[in-house]
């Protein structure tokens, strides 16, 4: 991913220090929604990345990314000139984008380079037909894409759990389907109850309610990775009866890290949209 130099991002400290390009500094900020994205329309292309999602998908995976974010700067990647074209013909560019840094990255010599890509093909493998948004490429597409630009020999099969137990070999086949909890939020001081719809992948997976004695929501069709969600909750108020009356609803929507054993708990406060957030670490 890259963005204009005016982006505004700010609480900027630290480096990575890939230093694969000259004059191109890499700095840590905490306000932005990627592992990593670059400032390429400027005079000083700089490479942000955000050191709690670097500590969630680990130093492989994290090294990947802002080599790919060095692979836009090198092929001089810009959303200039993009805006007047129709969305099709812009997604399409920009997805070949995606495509041509990923490959930049792949093609690093080194055998740290080497382990980041092999992590970062297990990781796309596992999201398979899965894509962030209509400017990236399927998961698929991008670890085919990786495989021909892979340096030199490779195993015919990249297999282990590897740091954060979502790139997970081998890179061909299905992605194995992986179980994991939801539950919703216990009813708290302020009595209001909740009845939850939770839609993951366009997919509704079910509900859950704090309302009545059911047990956490058991899914196992997805594979592991990250996955689109949306939530949508019922809320009740308890009357001075202490009957629950309607009180409105809200929706949410996010993307979250599945791994095999999560526990998830869908979060809501009055005033804010409602998350879907780990319950548990998985074991």
């Amino acid at each position: 991913m890259f963005l204009a130099a005016s982006a505004g991002l700010a609480n900027v400290a630290g480096a990575q220090a890939l230093r694969l390009l000259p004059g191109v500094e890499e700095l840590a900020s905490d306000t932005i929604d990627d592992i990593a994205v670059a400032a390429v329309d400027t005079a000083t292309p700089v490479i942000y990345y955000n050191p709690r999602m670097a500590r969630r998908y680990g130093p492989l995976l994290t090294r990947f990314f802002i080599a790919h974010e060095y692979g836009h700067i090198y092929h001089r990647h810009t959303r200039m000139g993009l805006a007047d074209m129709p969305d099709a013909a812009r997604d399409s560019v920009l997805r070949a984008q995606e495509l041509a840094a990923d490959c930049y990255a792949a093609a690093q010599e080194g055998s740290p380079a080497r382990e980041a890509t092999e992590a970062a093909l297990r990781f796309f493998t596992r999201l398979g037909p899965f894509r962030f948004d209509a400017e990236h490429p399927t998961g698929a597409q991008r670890a085919a894409r990786l495989l021909m630009c892979l340096p030199g020999p490779r195993e015919p099969v990249l297999s282990g759990r590897g740091e954060t137990g979502v790139e997970v070999g081998p890179v061909s086949g299905e992605p194995e389907p992986v179980r994991f909890e939801v539950r919703a939020s216990d009813l708290g001081s302020r009595r209001l109850g909740n009845e939850v719809v939770v839609w993951m992948d366009g997919q509704r997976l079910g509900s859950v309610s704090n309302m009545r004695p059911t047990g956490p929501l058991t899914v196992n069709r997805f594979g592991a990775g990250i996955h689109n969600y949306l939530v949508t909750v019922d809320v009740y108020a308890l009357d001075r009866l202490l009957q629950f009356t309607p009180s409105g609803s809200v929706s949410g929507r996010g993307q979250v890290l599945v791994r095999h054993g999560d526990r998830f708990r869908v979060d809501w406060t009055p005033g804010a949209p409602p998350l879907l957030v780990r319950d548990d670490p998985a074991p």
